[in-house]
């Protein structure tokens, strides 16, 4: 139950993904850097941004995965 006023967020907001021509590698590079990660993507971050099909928190969580060593990019 809320007291605001019901919204078609669909036609307001509008969401995108990161794909190959609005920045996502540049998205990935920054946040690699800002985040101190130590991840070595050997040139698959289109990969990565292909396989979450551009999710920002998806993107997100694979870095720190792959920080963590719990999988590698190809799984």
């Amino acid at each position: 139950m809320t007291s605001r006023e019901e919204e078609q967020c669909e036609q307001k907001i509008h969401l995108k993904g990161f794909d190959l021509n609005n920045n996502g590698e540049s998205f990935v590079k920054n946040y690699v850097i800002e985040n101190e990660l130590n991840v070595d993507l050997k040139g698959k971050t289109v990969d990565l941004i292909n396989s979450s099909k551009g999710n920002t928190l998806i993107l997100v969580l694979a870095l720190l995965r792959l920080q963590e060593k719990i999988n590698t990019v190809d799984e």
